[in-house]
């Protein structure tokens, strides 16, 4: 039955479908680099696309290390500024779990492994120290406590069910206007 489907609008379906999967999902950028059967998925990602894609994993390999935070791929010059900030959120940096739990290693930020864009990473740390504000509260300067409570809510999302999130929304609008 396949052949007698319009092959255009078959590929044309496919491209859009990768291109929906892959940005709802994400990609580990350091694994998609790593193995040369993954890196066509890098021309999903939205503001790459086939050229942008095998240039990024040129540039990648020739570098010879891994990434560690989002920010080395602008500080590596593997992308433009614009492209960066439309990519950046759906390429995931993985952090193993023994440098999750070390307080040794922190050159990486434990929110390059999700899909929240750079912009909102304060937004997101205050969130994290409002739900710990019943047990115990941590202060913005607490760089360690805040990703201990990320850690903490990235294992037990339930948790973020303790902010009461319309007196939340207004006191953030408040905090907006003032």
């Amino acid at each position: 039955m396949q052949k007698w489907v319009n092959q255009a609008r078959l590929a044309d379906g496919l491209e859009e479908v990768n291109i929906q999967v892959v940005n709802e999902i994400g990609i580990d950028i350091n694994l998609v680099c790593e193995h040369e059967h993954m890196h066509c998925q890098l021309q999903f990602i939205s503001g790459f696309g086939p050229r942008k894609a095998k240039k990024f994993i040129s540039r990648m390999k020739s570098m010879g290390t891994k990434l560690t935070t989002r920010s080395d791929i602008l500080r590596s010059e593997l992308l433009g500024q614009e492209v960066y900030i439309s990519s950046v959120a759906f390429l995931k940096i993985r952090v193993p779990d023994e440098d999750m739990v070390s307080k040794t290693r922190s050159n990486f930020h434990i929110l390059d492994q999700t899909r929240i864009h750079h912009e909102s990473y304060k937004l997101v740390m205050k969130i994290a120290r409002d739900t710990a504000q019943g047990e115990t509260e941590i202060s913005e300067n607490d760089k360690a406590g805040t990703m201990h409570q990320l850690r903490e809510i990235m294992a037990n999302p339930a948790m973020l069910k303790t902010l009461d999130l319309n007196s939340y929304q207004t006191e953030l609008q408040r905090n907006e206007q003032s």
